[in-house]
């Protein structure tokens, strides 16, 4: 049997290095690693651009798009989008808001990271891309009726995943006419699960929504190959041509490009010279009754 118990920072944050030469890490209490960067030559293009105004950073390519995280690992940016809101007493019944068009980005939103969800009594939400139906649900009430069971399982509040990852969405919001509506407003978002208090299923007496304008997102980034193998100075490359990668709603395929460190390193796998002198675990021996680990520092 053999064990490698290799130690691992438990930081939240980026070190300073993890940001191209010259240029700061973070913007207010968010970390930005390279390939993005605060200002125009410290990203490795346009889209990965960070305007840091008041100490908060936002996506230069979209106006007023808040980021409140960057992560290499997962290769995900999250950022601040509307939270739709309506009340019954508003009209027209059913509100319409395109949400995020990504373009030409490279960027899309994660189907792995974001889940709908529609809070109200009463109400039913459908996103929908270049008028297509892609997911939707719907909440009911009952007179005297409360949510006992803490969970969001449409009494109330209901939930469902995307089934890919889109480049634009939208969402409409109805107040549906209904036995027990009891005339509160709704509101209705795509968001990161991440951000709720837990994941999959999630308690509906947590969710906070009604008040607030904005919640978070998870836009994956990818690498177009032209910056993969010319503008980036990678440690090491992996790439998924013909592997794991994103599929959109019209079927094509986005291969998932990435920098590592390699085994045993620790660092910024995007900037070359970061993984460098990092700590190195290594096994050194072992018997047949017995094996012995020594941890080597570099």
């Amino acid at each position: 049997m053999v064990k490698v118990n290799c130690a691992k920072s438990s930081a939240e944050y980026y070190p300073d290095d993890y940001a191209k030469k010259g240029c700061n890490v973070t913007c207010g209490n968010v970390s930005i690693p390279y390939p993005f960067g605060i200002g125009a030559t410290c990203s490795v293009n346009k889209w990965y651009v960070i305007d840091c105004n008041s100490s908060i950073p936002y996506l230069s390519a979209f106006n007023n798009m808040e980021v409140l995280g960057v992560s290499l690992e997962e290769q995900t940016v999250t950022v601040n989008v509307p939270v739709i809101s309506r009340c019954r007493s508003s009209a027209p019944n059913s509100n319409h808001i395109p949400s995020i068009d990504l373009g030409e980005s490279p960027f899309v939103v994660s189907a792995s990271h974001n889940i709908l969800t529609v809070e109200g009594c009463g109400y039913a939400a459908i996103l929908g891309y270049k008028g297509q139906l892609i997911t939707g649900c719907s909440t009911i009430c009952a007179n005297n009726t409360t949510n006992e069971s803490g969970f969001c399982f449409g009494l109330g509040c209901c939930q469902n995943t995307i089934p890919y990852s889109l480049k634009s969405y939208s969402v409409d919001l109805t107040g549906l006419k209904m036995l027990g509506e009891d005339g509160t407003c709704g509101s209705a978002f795509l968001g990161d699960e991440q951000w709720f208090p837990s994941q999959s299923i999630l308690p509906y007496h947590h969710l906070k929504t009604r008040n607030t304008s904005s919640f978070p997102i998870a836009l994956k980034w990818f690498l177009t190959e032209n910056d993969f193998n010319e503008s980036l100075n990678c440690w090491e490359r992996q790439s998924n041509e013909f592997g794991v990668g994103l599929t959109l709603d019209d079927g094509s395929y986005i291969p998932l490009r990435k920098c590592n460190c390699g085994i045993g390193r620790e660092g910024n796998p995007y900037l070359h010279y970061q993984c460098e002198g990092m700590q190195i675990c290594i096994l050194l021996a072992f018997s047949i009754k017995k094996f012995t680990h020594y941890t080597m520092w570099y």
